[in-house]
């Protein structure tokens, strides 16, 4: 099996060097083991973020030296595991690295690179992955001191769709029965976490060798897992994914942000927006290929593409749908996650293994808990505070933890200045106003000196709404005259009957009105307080919904609400 060391070594170079500074190792060679080289041997593309070194190491130096990134230590094992930036890195103390590895389990997890560009494979790792087998070397004895690897080597087999050795497979079966007493939850749910192909072929080969009957499974985990793969199918179902793949080709390419929220808040969902691996160089090419044509417009239509050069990022209507494809700037999935805003804009999907690649992200989305991806930078960052209250505009209950709403408001200040310098960016705030919790929003402003005043350059709320078709008329309250309110107050009496209620007659509060006029009689109306509905009018139920419709698709974020049990409807 043909090995390209030279690429291996300098995508392991940074790691190498982290791990030496973590460390302090100056010339004592530091071991990287595990699945990062696996997987670089049979060139899958997968995302593993974990960084798994032995050496020589102190433990305790590393812990007094680095205390704010441990997240764990098992003496037991002399390991220490440490988080950086978005990756894990695990330090396992050892001073005889071949007596370490012989310890290990799995024989594809045992090949072993050190920071001098050197390979070792002590226990024919390399051989095995050329037969495709996964091999535990003396597995009654290890499987005997950790029965929860009987679970790691189905796991194995079914992911990589290897075959088990023979040896190990009987031992798993043997062995099995000290499952009853061990603890395995941890690689349980690494199985049922798996695309639905593999974790079914998994759970099927354990039934087959008779394993499955000495295992239990929480219900808890059960609601879970059960919620994140009905999330899973249902964004598999409803986002265009067959047609981006039929449209790029198969790079790595990920679904993130609103459409997956969206979901799991159960709202309806959108915005498609899709991170690739592709360079926007290629993306372009793509497109031109298949008869797309560039133009400067945002209002797309079919086989057209909008290029945003900042942000390498491309725009089409395909499939019915606007979809928005960026370049993927980061090395891997968590380094794009780690470099997110806020977390309800940093949910991602992989379109190749149809998981969610951070699940432990929708039980915060379903509380509603906003929270910063990484505060400090927030705090640099007066753009994605802006992010923030976007999110807060938009909706209501919305959970505001402690931490996020200092961060907010010590940031408005800064905000302020980057406006009143760049006002190129003023319609970002723009984006915080006119939505349905945007009171929350100017709130934050209201509260510093300076914050009100400053308000007042934007309309907090809709003054006159707009139309597309020809036959609505929109006009602000001030504008309408005598006659034409009569009118109007005539058609709500005359439609909601002895239901209407009279203080609508005041037409107070009212910033403007969209009606239609059939031979100089007002036929249709809706009122308009600001975002929302304040009262409609027609003569029959297709009439409302035809005007609620065309006021929905040419205005931003307009709502309405609507009695079902009204007969018209």
């Amino acid at each position: 099996m043909k090995i390209d060391f030279e690429r291996l070594n300098k995508e392991m170079e940074l790691h190498f060097e982290i791990a030496k500074r973590i460390t302090k190792t100056k010339a004592a060679p530091i071991y990287l083991r595990g699945g990062k080289i696996r997987d670089f041997i049979l060139g899958r593309n997968i995302t593993i973020s974990d960084y798994d070194f032995l050496g020589n190491f102190d433990l305790n130096q590393i812990q007094n030296d680095f205390p704010q990134l441990v997240i764990g230590r098992w003496d037991e094992v002399s390991t220490i595991k440490l988080k950086i930036g978005s990756q894990i890195y695990d330090f396992t103390a050892s001073t005889n690295v071949e007596h370490t590895i012989n310890n290990s389990d799995i024989t594809l997890s045992c090949m072993c690179l050190d920071n001098y560009g050197n390979f070792y494979d002590y226990l024919g790792s390399l051989q095995d992955l050329e037969d495709r087998i996964i091999k535990i070397n003396e597995p009654d004895k290890k499987l005997s001191l950790d029965p929860s690897r009987i679970l790691r080597v189905f796991r194995f087999a079914g992911e990589l769709k290897f075959d088990i050795e023979q040896s190990t497979l009987d031992s798993s079966i043997n062995k099995a029965y000290l499952l009853k007493d061990a603890e395995y939850i941890s690689e349980m749910w690494k199985i049922l976490a798996l695309d639905y192909d593999s974790r079914l072929n998994i759970l099927r080969d354990l039934h087959i060798c008779g394993i499955d009957k000495y295992l239990i499974y929480p219900s808890d985990d059960r609601e879970n897992l059960q919620e994140l793969l009905s999330i899973e199918k249902q964004i598999d179902k409803k986002a265009p994914i067959d047609n981006i793949r039929a449209l790029l080709g198969n790079p790595v390419i990920y679904l993130v942000g609103g459409f997956i929220r969206d979901i799991i808040l159960d709202k309806p969902a959108k915005d498609f927006d899709f991170k690739t691996k592709l360079s926007l160089e290629n993306m372009i090419g793509i497109l031109e290929r298949k008869g797309y044509h560039k133009t400067e417009k945002l209002d797309l239509e079919n086989f057209e593409y909008y290029v945003n050069e900042r942000a390498k990022a491309i725009s089409i209507y395909y499939g019915n749908v606007d979809i928005d494809i960026s370049e993927m700037q980061e090395s891997d999935i968590n380094a794009m996650i780690g470099k997110g805003d806020v977390n309800f804009n940093c949910c991602v999907y992989n379109l190749q293994s149809h998981k969610l690649e951070n699940p432990s992200i929708i039980d915060e989305i379903k509380r509603r808990e906003l929270k910063f991806c990484n505060s400090d930078r927030a705090r640099e960052s007066p753009l994605v505070v802006i992010s923030a209250l976007k999110q807060i505009s938009r909706l209501p209950e919305i959970a505001i933890p402690a931490e996020t709403r200092e961060v907010i408001a010590s940031s408005i200040p800064a905000i302020i200045r980057l406006i009143k310098e760049r006002p190129g960016l003023d319609y970002k705030i723009d984006t915080i106003c006119n939505n349905l919790n945007s009171e929350q929003t100017y709130a934050f402003f209201e509260s510093i000196d300076g914050g009100k005043e400053f308000l007042r350059d934007y309309a907090l709320k809709y003054k006159k709404l707009k139309t597309t078709n020809s036959k609505y008329t929109s006009m602000l309250i001030t504008d309408i005259s005598d006659n034409d309110k009569l009118q109007i107050k005539h058609l709500l009496r005359e439609s909601y009957g002895c239901l209407f209620d009279e203080s609508k007659a005041s037409l107070k509060g009212i910033s403007s009105i969209v009606f239609e006029r059939r031979r100089g009689i007002i036929g249709t109306c809706c009122l308009i307080d600001g975002e929302r509905v304040y009262a409609a009018a027609a003569n029959s139920g297709d009439e409302w919904i035809e005007i609620f419709e065309d006021i929905r698709k040419s205005n931003y974020n307009i709502w309405f609400t609507i009695d079902a049990d009204n007969p018209k409807i």
